[in-house]
């Protein structure tokens, strides 16, 4: 039997078998079908579903992969800011808890203690910005963060300008004993509006061959409609229901609380 090296592409793509991931187009634009996660022989969406071409454009550089920030799983435990005054409490994730999925959306839930007592500053910016009148979620400007080197949470407060990051980065870094930190830019990541039609009609051939009584299993409707003849009516669908998806979003009020962060430089602190 030939080696299975989907386990060696996972890690070098910077996730291990079975983490959910989100997929970027343009490094930007979001696909509908997420969270995506890589299994022993496929990429699958989020109700399961293979999507063969996801991968090669993972692998050839036309789709962008973008980590989920931790999210605790059904009857998990999490850390949170409880308070304006900072004080933490634990409490156990239920998905139809509406208290959970509150904090869950405004990013106030963490792995652990040491987590969230690091994300203390940037809550409690997020409550007076609230107290305010503000949604507590991120607009579409860019901003800079500082954190620690390797790490893969990024909990500290949002700066508007490089310069700013920096300088906070090293009163924080001179204050945890660190000889180095690294900032980076932070850019908003929008809710995804972009539909991969490949990956729709594979899904919907998917329902189709088992919806069916009667073995066919040389007929898939919609990837054999993939003829150069059909290339301008695909172009005219997916520009269609991408405007559909952007209408939906403006007018249901969706907002996004997330971003990436992109252009990440070490700084040595100096005794």
């Amino acid at each position: 039997m030939s080696k299975n090296y989907m386990p060696e592409v996972a890690r070098m793509l910077g996730v291990e078998i079975g983490e959910e991931f989100d997929i970027l187009v343009n490094e930007m634009e979001m696909l509908v079908h997420g969270p995506y996660k890589i299994i022993d022989n496929a990429i699958v969406d989020y109700v399961g579903c293979k999507t063969k071409n996801l991968l090669c454009g993972l692998l050839t550089g036309e789709y962008t992969l973008q980590k989920c920030p931790w999210r605790p799983k059904e009857g998990e435990g999490y850390y949170y800011i409880r308070s304006t005054d900072g004080f933490l409490s634990r409490s156990t994730f239920h998905n139809a808890d509406t208290v959970d999925l509150a904090l869950l959306n405004m990013g106030n839930c963490f792995p652990s203690k040491d987590a969230a007592e690091e994300a203390v500053p940037k809550m409690l910016s997020k409550f007076e910005e609230i107290k305010k009148g503000g949604t507590g979620v991120m607009d579409a400007n860019t901003y800079w963060s500082f954190n620690k080197p390797g790490d893969e949470y990024w909990n500290n407060d949002l700066c508007d300008t490089m310069e700013e990051a920096e300088a906070e980065g090293r009163k924080w870094a001179k204050e945890h004993g660190l000889s180095a930190f690294v900032i980076g830019e932070c850019k908003y990541v929008p809710i995804p509006t972009v539909v991969d039609l490949d990956d729709l009609f594979e899904r919907l051939d998917y329902d189709y061959f088992y919806l069916n009584e009667i073995d066919d299993y040389d007929f898939y409707p919609y990837r054999d409609s993939d003829t150069p003849e059909n290339g301008e009516h695909r172009k005219r669908l997916s520009a269609k229901m991408t405007e559909a998806l952007k209408e939906y979003v403006e007018a249901a009020k969706i907002t996004s609380s997330r971003y990436s962060v992109v252009n990440i430089y070490r700084v040595e602190v100096k005794e």
